[in-house]
């Protein structure tokens, strides 16, 4: 039987790896064209990145620096790109964990660091490969349909 992240462990994971504020709702995961994990900055405001990764579980039911990482990379100054390739490092980013390929069933959460005026907080979206095959956006707790998510995205 498959155990679940649940929304619980993923803010825990992102109250442990961060400070500030945190939470799902602005981050979209999708599949490119050639099976790769994309990574979304869905709102429409301009971002100040200062990391990305991709998370898997342990077997616990909390999600912290116990778990591993499946990619991370590092911005030493803020980014503000919005799309991220698993296992493409984007301009000034730093890996910090190289990609490796989860299995297609494997529990997963895309945790994005922000800088804030005072605080650093994070976004997250939890998915499981499988989820986001054939075109499939997981976005705000919900697998869509490509289209479905163009009609809730905030930003084009």
């Amino acid at each position: 039987m498959r155990r679940s992240l649940g929304l619980g462990a993923a803010l825990t994971a992102v109250a442990l790896l961060t400070t500030g504020c945190s939470g799902p709702g602005r981050i979209a995961v999708r599949q490119t064209a050639d099976g790769a994990v994309e990574i979304i900055y869905a709102y429409c405001e301009t971002p100040a990145i200062v990391r990305v990764e991709v998370v898997g579980s342990n077997g616990d039911t909390v999600l912290d620096e116990a778990d591993p990482r499946y990619w991370r990379v590092d911005f030493p100054e803020p980014t503000g790109e919005r799309r991220f390739v698993a296992g493409t490092v984007p301009p000034r980013g730093q890996e910090v964990t190289p990609w490796r390929r989860p299995g297609s069933e494997d529990e997963l959460v895309a945790i994005v660091t922000f800088e804030g005026e005072k605080e650093t907080y994070t976004h997250s979206a939890e998915f499981v490969p499988s989820q986001i095959a054939n075109g499939r956006v997981v976005f705000d707790y919900k697998v869509r349909s490509p289209e479905d998510y163009a009609k809730v995205a905030p930003c084009p």
